[in-house]
């Protein structure tokens, strides 16, 4: 078993009042994973306590497992509507963060549903990765590598080797798997540019926010890395 890139975590901590309506949370980075506890209603029964969101549960869209505390036991539950959603990629800032869609390996050819790249600019792949399996991508070699833009049209980019007209060579990849996760990021005009840091927004639904005033705690981790341990019978 193989643990590695744990130093690129990130951890953001939150305390917030509720108003008992749905709140959009900005973080600075893409979490994989999201927590949250209701401080005002851990001793009150027949109320929502914690929970608990990844990317891929069964139904993300608006999606958490959810504690609640019920008059003699704990109970938990798949909201499906009103809990974690993830908000449209390029929350952040649209034109220096696109999604593929389709990677030609062969012609180094990158399709997307708009392409908001120019000729010459520079890129780094992101979230290329094997886990979750559920969230796999392919071309993980892709992942944290730069490249120079080629030919652009409005819905494709050619990806080249930085400051050369040769094609990335991206023959040795595995074949992509389109599922929304990786992501091309804009670097800038050269390699010395310094874009400002993206960031992410989540609505927290109301079966997250309680009622007015309740004072909530709200955890959001990003570890990179999800280590499959397989069948551990």
């Amino acid at each position: 078993m193989s643990v590695t890139n744990f130093d690129d975590a990130n951890i953001a901590i939150f305390r917030l009042q509720s108003a008992g309506a749905a709140y959009n949370l900005t973080i600075p980075f893409e979490a994989d994973c999201i927590e949250w506890w209701n401080n005002t209603k851990y001793a009150t029964n027949a109320n929502n306590l914690s929970g608990i969101w990844f990317p891929d549960m069964t139904d993300p869209i608006g999606g958490a497992l959810i504690v609640a505390r019920g008059t003699t036991d704990l109970t938990s539950t798949l909201e499906t509507s009103n809990g974690i959603t993830e908000l449209p990629d390029g929350s952040g800032f649209a034109a220096t963060n696109v999604t593929p869609t389709a990677i030609n390996l062969t012609t180094s050819v990158v399709t997307v549903a708009a392409n908001t790249f120019t000729e010459g600019q520079f890129v780094r792949g992101l979230n290329f990765r094997a886990t979750p399996v559920a969230s796999a991508t392919g071309c993980y070699g892709l992942n944290n590598r730069v490249f120079q833009i080629g030919a652009v049209t409005s819905t494709t980019f050619e990806l080249l080797e930085p400051y050369t007209t040769v094609k990335a060579d991206l023959t040795a990849e595995t074949a992509f798997v389109n599922n929304g996760v990786a992501k091309f990021n804009l670097i800038g005009q050269s390699l010395g540019t310094v874009n400002p840091a993206p960031v992410y927004r989540y609505t927290l639904g109301t079966a997250i926010m309680g009622a007015d005033n309740d004072i909530i705690f709200i955890r959001a981790m990003k570890a990179n890395q999800v280590t499959n341990l397989g069948d551990v019978a």
